[in-house]
C-alpha cells in the first residue's frame, strides 16, 4: 500500500471512529438525567468504570492527558454531582483513589447496555474474525497512546 493510500485509510478510519464517538456522546447525556455532564467528565466516568483496580488522581491525569489540577477540578465536579468519590489509600492517608459512586456505576452499566443494544445490529454484520481484528486493532491503538 502506498503512503498516500495508507494516509487516506487512516483518515477514513479516524472519521469513522469520530462519527461513532459523536453518536455515543449524544447518547451519553441520558444516563445522568438532568445532570450536566461534559465530555471529559464522561471519559472520566468510563475510565473509572473500566480501570482494573483503584485509580489515583495522578493516574487519571495521565490517562486523560490533563494536569493534576484539572483532575482535581474534574473530580470535584463529579463529587458535587454524587458521581465520584475519593477514597483514602489503605496505609497511606496522603494518597487517595478516585472511584465511582454506586449510583454512577449503575448509570454507566445501564448506558453501556443501551449502547451495546444500539450498536449490536451494526456489529452483527461483521464476521467474527473481522470483529476480532477491529477489537484487537482498536485496543492496540488505545494502548499506544
Amino acid at each position: 500500500m502506498s503512503g498516500a493510500s495508507r494516509d487516506a485509510m487512516v483518515r477514513s478510519t479516524l472519521g469513522s471512529i469520530s462519527a461513532i464517538a459523536r453518536e455515543m456522546t449524544r447518547l451519553a447525556k441520558r444516563p445522568f438525567g438532568e445532570r450536566a455532564i461534559t465530555a471529559t467528565q464522561m471519559q472520566t466516568l468510563f475510565l473509572l468504570a473500566h480501570a482494573p483496580g483503584p485509580i489515583t488522581a495522578g493516574e487519571l491525569a495521565k490517562r486523560l492527558g490533563v494536569t493534576a489540577g484539572a483532575v482535581t477540578q474534574l473530580v470535584d465536579g463529579l463529587r458535587e454531582q454524587h458521581l465520584a468519590e475519593r477514597i483514602v489509600k489503605p496505609g497511606d492517608a496522603r494518597s487517595k483513589f478516585v472511584a465511582l459512586t454506586e449510583s454512577a456505576r449503575r448509570a454507566v452499566d445501564e448506558f453501556e447496555a443501551a449502547i451495546d443494544a444500539r450498536f449490536r445490529d451494526r456489529f452483527a454484520a461483521l464476521p467474527d474474525d473481522t470483529l476480532q481484528i477491529v477489537s484487537t486493532s482498536l485496543r492496540a491503538l488505545e494502548a499506544s497512546s
